[in-house]
């Protein structure tokens, strides 16, 4: 990453640089350790998240965010159940998939679920926006 002008690199480049060179979609502060102290890499990740590249999903969790050119919504870049279960991989709480998901993929139902919801086997209490008003609660 080349910068436009001489200097150090602020904690903001720092930390773009390491979501830019990453192959995971969702991040927590704690992925940005040895930057910089806890409330500048907060404070660089509120600029990200007002400058469109990460949007929030959460308390202390962020995704890579993919613009909509139809309406010039932000959306995460993997759909909903991909980034909850990257999320919850990340904050080690134990899921699995609902009943009627795990019926279809056996074979026993031919009914399609409608929407593929995960069940949380941990405790959780965090209330997760994953899509504009589609929350991921226990």
């Amino acid at each position: 990453m080349k910068r436009k002008y001489g200097g150090e690199f602020t904690v903001k480049d720092k930390i773009l640089n390491r979501i830019k060179r990453s192959k995971v979609n969702v991040f927590i502060p704690s992925d940005f350790k040895g930057i910089a102290t806890y409330p500048q890499v907060l404070r660089a990740l509120k600029q990200l998240t007002d400058s469109k590249i990460l949007i929030r999903l959460g308390y202390g969790a962020y995704a890579k965010a993919d613009l909509n050119p139809f309406n010039n919504k932000i959306y995460p870049v993997d759909d909903n159940v991909s980034t909850a279960m990257e999320l919850f991989k990340k904050l080690n709480v134990k899921w699995d998939y609902s009943k009627a998901v795990k019926d279809y993929n056996a074979g026993i139902s031919t009914q399609v679920p409608v929407r593929n919801y995960i069940e949380i086997k941990d405790r959780f209490s965090r209330k997760l926006d994953v899509l504009g008003g589609a929350y991921v609660v226990r």
